[in-house]
């Protein structure tokens, strides 16, 4: 025995009396109102214990009307790496290995494809690349078959405004009426505005994101916008002169706007019909 934790005193709870007596190895420490280092390992490992649903657990209705960040949700970083983060493999198969294990939230890290169409890998490294499609396919396929719980699928967006177009399309494709693309609920447009219950979200696949700013665009994205701009018809010459300082003011008033600005990105693209 390494370690003592804790020592029971008359003013601990009788609950805890009984998980040293059901953990605690031995009866003298127990006697002693002792837990050792091996009592509370046992505790910790206990299956009644664990985080997440087990397959002798009961779920209890009343328990998931809450809006969901009241939870704790079994996600999985770098989903689909196989080994070393550096140099390792990956595999489409991790998705559904992991939603059918019960995770709820699922890694994407995206980046532009040589192709034209955008991959999965982690990024600056020497990892395995594999296709965008191929993982929303797996996502698609294994979502609920261990659950009907919501998935969240967290995207690390490196593509560009074209590739993101791709992927859109894609999530709407494949995954349908499944996938959430506008508020669902009257609660949603009110002042104090909470998320939905996983008991709302049943079925339904939800896309944390977040959108390009001006000053976080890539330069062919900047580029794309320019061109736009310069197909703008020209704008009437009222004839009024303008001062060089008040020729300055509007410079600095652009380059706020810019920096206000938000891009079309992949949260935008989802929403369109």
């Amino acid at each position: 025995m390494k370690c003592i934790f804790v020592k029971i005193t008359r003013h601990h709870n009788t609950n805890f009396l009984r998980l040293f007596q059901k953990f605690e190895p031995c009866a003298e420490m127990c006697k002693m109102g002792w837990m050792s280092f091996e009592g509370f390992a046992m505790f910790l490992t206990d299956k009644e214990n664990f985080a997440s649903k087990t397959e002798e657990s009961q779920i209890n209705m009343e328990d998931l009307q809450y809006p969901l960040s009241y939870y704790y949700i079994e996600a999985s970083h770098n989903t689909y790496l196989t080994g070393h983060q550096l140099r390792g493999g990956s595999s489409v198969d991790l998705y559904s290995q992991v939603l059918l294990q019960g995770c709820r939230s699922v890694e994407l890290d995206c980046w532009d494809g040589d192709d034209g169409s955008p991959i999965i890998y982690h990024g600056h490294t020497l990892t395995a690349r594999i296709p965008f499609r191929d993982v929303v396919e797996a996502i698609n396929r294994t979502a609920f078959m261990q659950s009907e719980m919501p998935i969240i699928i967290s995207i690390e967006n490196h593509c560009s405004l074209p590739q993101q177009r791709k992927m859109a399309e894609i999530f709407k494709a494949i995954f349908g009426d499944k996938l959430v693309t506008q508020f669902l609920f009257e609660e949603d447009f009110s002042d104090d505005m909470l998320l939905p219950t996983p008991l709302q979200l049943k079925g339904k696949i939800l896309l944390k994101n977040k959108k390009l700013k001006a000053h976080h665009a890539h330069k062919d994205i900047i580029k794309q916008k320019a061109l736009q701009v310069s197909h703008l018809p020209p704008m009437a010459n009222s004839g009024n002169t303008t001062s060089p300082a008040s020729n300055n003011e509007d410079e600095e008033e652009e380059e706020d706007d810019e920096e206000e600005y938000d891009y079309e990105s992949l949260s935008d693209v989802i929403t369109w019909s």
